[in-house]
């Protein structure tokens, strides 16, 4: 989506590109196949800058739709192969829609990695460690659900609220 602001990084490397020319119908194609019609839907993030790296994959399958698992075999050899001779830890915050990537932060914590979870929420009081605790746990995350549902929305910021219950919980002990 960003390809089409002209001022976006994606843009100016688009059109760079002979590749990502020819291929942007099969893109469109692919990005409606997976995040739907709507392109309020789809991705918007642009190519980062300064002091980083990219590594761009075409993740098209034979039938034009996209393919992740090129991209997380990448991913998995390249950071085990980091993780064995620099100190590595995850920071994750905000979430995904229905847990998608939480079997990555399982097999990133199973392998004996850091993991640090971040709540991104702006919390009203604090709970404090009493007998109550769990269920004034459960009755702050319930409002919280109630609230983002009057307004017809759904939380996303998964990984913000496991960080919040695993607070709690850690304190309990």
């Amino acid at each position: 989506m960003k390809r089409r602001e002209p001022t976006s990084k994606a843009s100016r490397f688009s059109e760079k590109s002979k590749a990502w020319k020819a291929a942007v119908s099969k893109f469109r194609g692919a990005l409606a196949h997976r995040w739907g019609d709507d392109e309020a839907f789809w991705p918007h993030e642009d190519i980062l800058t300064g002091c980083s790296e990219a590594i761009i994959f075409e993740s098209l399958d034979i039938t034009g739709k996209i393919d992740e698992e090129v991209t997380e075999q990448f991913q998995n050899v390249f950071l085990s192969s980091l993780a064995q001779h620099l100190p590595v830890i995850a920071l994750q915050t905000l979430g995904n829609f229905r847990f998608q990537r939480l079997p990555d932060v399982a097999d990133h914590v199973r392998r004996g990695l850091p993991l640090m979870l971040l709540d991104s929420r702006r919390r009203i009081g604090c709970i404090r460690q009493n007998s109550d605790t769990l269920a004034l746990l459960k009755a702050d995350l319930e409002a919280f659900s109630e609230e983002l549902h009057a307004q017809n929305r759904i939380d996303q910021h998964t990984m913000s609220m496991l960080a919040y219950v695993k607070s709690v919980y850690s304190n309990l002990h």
